[in-house]
């Protein structure tokens, strides 16, 4: 999927603000989901995921604040 995030957030980009910004939050929410499986199955070490599901609500927030700010312009 990672590979596959990098095409959907250049798309993203040439989507209107709101929905791209949707698209691109609910991007950073999958590869954290996919982060978390893959996480089980390797066995990673366990400050990582901490790390990742910090970074990854941050990143989403963001842009959803960002997507909500561009209703009210």
């Amino acid at each position: 999927m990672e590979h596959h995030s990098s095409i959907v957030a250049w798309v993203a980009l040439f989507i209107a603000s709101f929905n791209g910004m949707l698209v691109m939050a609910a991007f950073f929410a999958g590869n954290f989901m996919q982060d978390a499986y893959l996480a089980k199955s390797v066995g990673m070490p366990s400050w990582y995921m901490r790390l990742r599901f910090h970074l990854s609500f941050v990143a989403a927030s963001c842009l959803i604040i960002a997507a909500a700010l561009t209703l009210s312009i």
